[in-house]
């Protein structure tokens, strides 16, 4: 939740400065570093969502998924069925 608030900050900055670069534009003066600001923002706030994103699913998501499984000490295949002991992994 956080980080979709940061998210919204940059893009939020972003259009700050594309707004800041049309108001320069109406008065007839040169909005280029508005419109460097803006483009620079914009992008920076695109690919850190998506690379922080992809990150997560293929780095941490699979340790997650490793940790959350349980162990069974001492499984006596005799007495339990397989279907009782799925999440078993360490």
């Amino acid at each position: 939740f956080l980080a979709w608030l940061v998210v919204l900050a940059g893009a939020t900055m972003a259009g700050l400065a594309g707004f800041m670069a049309y108001r320069t534009k109406m008065h007839d003066r040169d909005p280029t570093w508005y419109t460097f600001a803006c483009l620079a923002l914009a992008l920076a706030t695109i690919f850190a969502a998506v690379l922080g994103d992809m990150n997560y699913w293929f780095n941490m998501q699979p340790y997650y998924d490793v940790e959350n499984i349980n162990t069974y000490p001492s499984v006596n295949p005799g007495r339990e069925k397989g279907q009782q002991l799925m999440d078993a992994g360490r």
